[in-house]
């Protein structure tokens, strides 16, 4: 809409002024039509995109996102040449050890995620030095690494991970703008098998419900409530993310 009013202000700045010769004309006219079709071969290369994805979910270059956001985004699912019998194996299994255990009626564990973002245990690495710390964080009953494809940053992809069972790496280049491009399609996900088993699903979280569209994505996934600091109440604007 802005784009439309500063087009509609330039032609009115140019009616208001001496008329400029025709060569003039044909020649800018030509040019704007080389730059917009130079423009548009250049937003569907592959290689543009990928570079494109790496600045989400920034919001950097507004008259670029306008042209490249235009373009599909595709998805190739992987296949494996192995067969699926150790995963059928290991599912057996647990079906074995779920069915083997007593459980108390109408009495489910809690079950937090907590997301501890750019943490590692040192532990994990051979450090020559006997000074490494160890954390508690990381010794709790009944705690567990988590396995996903992301280090030290890329928050939402972890997210992504934990709450789909999905590899972001999978979508090519896109990986980045999955919140964005795969979350309004996901069918089930662990909100989901969470609420179908009774339970009720809460994020806690210290970005706004709009953040990198995390709030729409964690509804898609089935979550019931949303709650900021400021819900809790901290005295700060709504809009402040914290």
């Amino acid at each position: 809409m802005a784009l439309f009013i500063f087009l509609v202000i330039n032609f009115y700045l140019f009616w208001s002024k001496t008329r400029i010769s025709n060569k003039l004309r044909w020649v800018c006219l030509i040019l704007s039509a080389v730059l917009l079709i130079t423009t548009i071969y250049i937003s569907k290369q592959e290689q543009t995109n990928s570079l494109w994805q790496q600045f989400l979910p920034k919001g950097r270059g507004t008259i670029a996102n306008l042209f490249i956001s235009s373009n599909q985004m595709s998805y190739e699912p992987p296949y494996y040449n192995s067969t699926s019998y150790y995963f059928l194996e290991k599912s057996s299994a647990i079906d074995n050890k779920i069915n083997n255990t007593a459980l108390i009626p109408n009495k489910k564990p809690d079950i937090v995620i907590f997301l501890q973002e750019s943490t590692v245990n040192p532990q994990l690495f051979n450090i020559q030095s006997s000074n490494v710390p160890r954390y508690d964080m990381f010794s709790q009953p009944n705690s567990n690494l988590m396995r996903v494809q992301t280090f030290g940053g890329g928050t939402w992809l972890t997210e992504f991970a934990i709450l789909t069972e999905l590899n972001s790496n999978d979508f090519s280049f896109p990986k980045n703008s999955v919140y964005y491009t795969v979350t309004p399609h996901v069918q089930t996900s662990l909100f989901k098998e969470l609420n179908d088993n009774g339970y009720y699903t809460v994020v806690l979280s210290p970005m706004g419900y709009g953040n990198y569209n995390a709030g729409p994505s964690y509804t898609s996934f089935g979550m019931q409530q949303f709650f900021i600091p400021q819900d809790l109440g901290y005295q700060v604007s709504k809009d402040e993310n914290l």
